[in-house]
Formats: structure tokens, C-alpha cells, sequence
């Protein structure tokens, strides 16, 4: 028998379906983490689990289909503790940083560290906005609280949708009882159109699909020019991609992008030049031991930095130039913290690097992160 399921119940039921996907997420993601996905489809593919869950969850439980006040309710209530958590969570986390309180900053930061289990597909999300942001973000990120907000609404909204299929599909029992329709009764209607939602319903779950795979473009899927055009802050759409490769993967999103441009004339070069932030050569040693790598002798010991940029053979990725400008970004979390030892000095790299070969007019464009 079809059930009326209550605010509550529906709500608890989104829950018991909210842990399996997790459970299924972070089992997942042991086998996603040696790499070969890229982040925004894991991010997305998770999100999807709530689909089947919630019409699994409509089938076992024998609910009926919603009215419409009370699956918006539903969805409302389920993105609300949701929010709850992220936005406070993130609220308190700035808040103790600020104000330098060092228990309220432990405890939200713990809090939404525990996203991770408690909530996989969200704590993914997350994780890969953070991984196209320049810096850490701030209250004059508005990206970082757009994702916080589709993170807490994409599981209830995916949720409530797949418990309306659900719900829809279940064998119904025709009217009239065990032997059959009353002769001259209608059978009742089941299907996508039927009930007081009719196909509006799902004319919003294909809306919904839209966003999420808008979201895959926007954050994905953009030609080179167009990434590097942001990354470095120059208008490259007049280059001609020469060589691209990208070993960017799996659930960190570690790799080494490489491209190289050509230009038709020194347009670019123009921008570069009025650019402080670009600087001309020779390379500093920095950028010298990441492209190039650096070597010295003391009396006692021969020292030997780099190069990073390299091939799966070792060679490195930018030739040898003698004349232009290069621009080095660190993205890394730690470059502003007392004490750094700057991009040599640590584990793990996350730079962007711009360099232009004046005499060639061309423009080698590289981002590292480990």
C-alpha cells in the first residue's frame, strides 16, 4: 500500500539515502584517487547517485507522489540543514581566523573537514571550486559561496527528483480492487505526465541536468586560450595552439599543464610589456631552477635544483629562450605564512608560469601542481 509520507518521514529518508551514497562515494573515491577521472565529472557522477537513491527510497518505503507545496518543502528542508552546516561552518571558520579564536577555528574547521564521510559528493564539489580559484577564498568570493550554496541543494533537489520516478513507476493496483477496473472506471494514469506535478516536473529535472552539465563546461571544459587567457590575465584568442598536453587527474587534481601559442604579430608582447607583472630576462633563479634546473659547487659538495617542468623522459617542456618576458604565480595555500621557504623550499608545488619568447612570438604557458 502507497504510503502518505510525512515532512519527517521523507526527511529521514533523504538522510538514510544521503549516508548510502556517502558510504558508496567513499569507497569510490579509494579507487578514483590513482587517478585517470577528472574532478568536475567525479564531482558531478556523485551527485547523480542521489537519483537512484531517491527513488530506491520511494519504492521500499511505498511513497506516494507529493503534492507539490510538500515536495518543494522537502527539498527546502533537506538544503537547509545543509546550509546550515556549510555556511556556518565556513562562517565560523573566517570568524575564528579573524578574530584569532583558536577553538571556534578548530572546531569548524574539524566540522567541515568531516564533509568528507558525512557528506562525499558535496565535500568533492567543494573541493574541486577550491581547485579552480587563484587564492583562498573570502568574503569577496562569490564563486566559493555559489558552490556552497549548490552543494547543500543539488543532493536534496536530485533526491527528491529520483523519489518522484519513485514513485511514479511503482506498480500500482488497478482501481476496483482485487478482480479488476469496475466496468466503465478509467484506469488510473502512472507515468511521467500523470499526477497533480504532471510533466512540469520533469521538465525541471532536465533543467536540472542542464545546470550540472553547464557547470562540466564552465569549469572543464574551455579551450586553452580561453584557461590561459585567465590564468595569466592576457588576451592570448588570437594564438594558434602549437602543442597542448595536460596530466591533470584524479581526485587531487595533481599534473603538469603545458601549452605553447603562436602569434601572429606582437600584439601580445604590447600587453606584456605594459604589464608590471610580467617581467623581462634574464630568469631569476627561481624560475630558472623549475624550468632549467640550477647546479653550484661549494669546496666540499656539488648541488644540483631541478628542473620540475619536465616530460615522462626528463627533458624539459620550454626550450632554451634568450630574449622575453616571463610572469611566475604561486597558487600555493602556504606563500603568505611566517617562516615559508618559497617554491623551492617546500613538498609540493602549485605555480602558474607565463613565459614569452620575444624573438618567436610565442608563449609557453605552464601550471604545476603536486
Amino acid at each position: 500500500m502507497e504510503k502518505c509520507a510525512t515532512q519527517r518521514a521523507r526527511f529521514l529518508g533523504f538522510a538514510g539515502g544521503h549516508f548510502v551514497v556517502c558510504a558508496i562515494s567513499v569507497a569510490f573515491l579509494a579507487f578514483t584517487a590513482l587517478g585517470g577521472i577528472w574532478p568536475w565529472v567525479l564531482a558531478a557522477g556523485l551527485m547523480l547517485l542521489y537519483l537512484p537513491a531517491g527513488a530506491g527510497a520511494a519504492v521500499l518505503l511505498s511513497w506516494s507522489r507529493p503534492s507539490p507545496g510538500a515536495w518543494r518543502r522537502s527539498v527546502l528542508w533537506a538544503s537547509l540543514a545543509a546550509w546550515v552546516w556549510g555556511f556556518g561552518g565556513w562562517s565560523g571558520l573566517w570568524l575564528g581566523a579573524a578574530l584569532e579564536w583558536e577553538l571556534l577555528f578548530s572546531l569548524c574547521f574539524w566540522a567541515l573537514l568531516s564533509t568528507l564521510f558525512l557528506a562525499t559528493p558535496s565535500f568533492v564539489w567543494m573541493a574541486c571550486t577550491l581547485g579552480t580559484l587563484e587564492s583562498l577564498p573570502s568574503g569577496g568570493t562569490p564563486l566559493w559561496y555559489g558552490a556552497i550554496a549548490l552543494a547543500g541543494f543539488l543532493p536534496a533537489l536530485l533526491f527528491h527528483l529520483g523519489a518522484l520516478a519513485g514513485s511514479d513507476f511503482r506498480p500500482k493496483r488497478a482501481a476496483g480492487g482485487p478482480e479488476g477496473p469496475v466496468p466503465g472506471q478509467k484506469r488510473p494514469q502512472n507515468g511521467p505526465g500523470a499526477g497533480p506535478m504532471g510533466g512540469r516536473v520533469w521538465l525541471f529535472a532536465a533543467g536540472s541536468a542542464a545546470v550540472l552539465a553547464l557547470s562540466l563546461t564552465a569549469c572543464g571544459g574551455q579551450e586553452p586560450q580561453a584557461s590561459i587567457s585567465e590564468a595569466l590575465d592576457l588576451d592570448v584568442a588570437a594564438g594558434e595552439t602549437c602543442s597542448y598536453t595536460d596530466s591533470h587527474g584524479g581526485f587531487h587534481g595533481d599534473g603538469t599543464t603545458c601549452a605553447v601559442l603562436r602569434f601572429p604579430n606582437d600584439r601580445v608582447m604590447t600587453q606584456i610589456q605594459e604589464d608590471p607583472r610580467w617581467s623581462p630576462f634574464p630568469l631569476d633563479e627561481t624560475v630558472r631552477a623549475l624550468v632549467y634546473g640550477l647546479s653550484w659547487e661549494t669546496d666540499r659538495e656539488a648541488f644540483h635544483v631541478g628542473p620540475y617542468l619536465t616530460d615522462e623522459e626528463g627533458e624539459t617542456l620550454v626550450p632554451d629562450i634568450q630574449n622575453g618576458y616571463y610572469r611566475l604565480m604561486d597558487r600555493h595555500a602556504e606563500r603568505d605564512a611566517p617562516g615559508d621557504p618559497g617554491i623551492l623550499g617546500r613538498a609540493s608545488f602549485n605555480f602558474t608560469l607565463g613565459i614569452y619568447d620575444a624573438d618567436e612570438d610565442l608563449l609557453y604557458f605552464c601550471q604545476m601542481d603536486t
